[in-house]
């Protein structure tokens, strides 16, 4: 199934849900597999402003902040990083041949 299927499909199965990831910006146009981030927390509230999405971290400021590269710049509490995501390695399937 392609994305644009896949999308269609998780539109019909859970229409309020898909609305609040559309209205959280943080759907993807496009992507290279079926995987759409389904929580029931995040996207709700990333959608009603209870958590805020910023732009990538430029770095930490010797005041305990971190400078985004928007230029926008903000003190935190907690810090929750999404770092060091790789595709999966499917090498382990083999290759169909003729």
């Amino acid at each position: 199934m392609n994305y644009e299927d896949f999308i269609g499909y998780l539109d019909t199965m859970m229409p309020d849900y898909m609305q609040a990831y559309r209205a959280s910006s943080l759907l993807p146009d496009m992507a290279n597999n079926n995987a759409v981030h389904v929580n029931e927390k995040i996207i709700p509230n990333v959608a009603a402003g209870l958590i805020k999405v910023k732009p990538q971290a430029e770095r930490f400021t010797g005041e305990g902040a971190i400078k985004f590269v928007d230029a926008s710049q903000e003190k935190y509490d907690v810090i929750i990083t999404c770092t060091g995501y790789e595709m999966p390695d499917y090498s382990f399937i083999r290759k169909r041949t003729a």
